[in-house]
């Protein structure tokens, strides 16, 4: 399947996204090349509450309420679930690394959603405030040497 530049290098947005004056919806079958996430992952980024490492600071004007850093980046977080999930698909023994994991959408999606059993090693590059940390804990992640989060099943 060619790459979205190559395929729409030369057509405007309003070409891709419209017919005849209609709007296609995102379940639209000739969006599949997209690989928009599933009702079922929309509806647990909807849901999960906000971690106080979320980092996204309110915009009214944008939005009715403070969205979180899974709802802000939900497509592309879907695309890493995804692979994950194809990947791995009996994850039991396995161990996954997440460089640069702040703010921690990924681990804590393939722990959540996929029900991952695999060990999950989330470095970050910051010192985390006690309360992070804690919050981590409640969700199965221990401190390790330095400020590496290691998530166990």
């Amino acid at each position: 399947m060619a790459r979205f530049v190559e395929r729409f290098l030369h057509q405007s947005l309003h070409d891709i996204f419209f017919l005849e004056q209609d709007l296609i919806l995102i379940s639209d079958p000739r969006l599949t090349w997209l690989n928009a996430p599933p009702d079922s992952f929309l509806e647990y980024a909807r849901t999960r509450p906000s971690c106080s490492f979320d980092g996204v600071p309110p915009d009214e004007e944008n939005y009715r309420r403070q969205p979180t850093f899974l709802i802000q980046q939900v497509h592309r977080i879907w695309l890493i679930i995804d692979t994950v999930r194809r990947f791995f698909p009996n994850d039991s023994g396995k161990k996954i690394l997440d460089l640069g994991s702040y703010p921690f959408a990924i681990p804590i999606a393939i722990r959540d959603y996929l029900g991952s059993e695999a060990k999950i090693v989330a470095s970050v590059n910051q010192t985390l405030p006690e309360e992070w940390a804690e919050e981590l804990n409640r969700r199965g992640a221990q401190r390790s040497s330095g400020s590496l989060i290691v998530a166990h099943s």
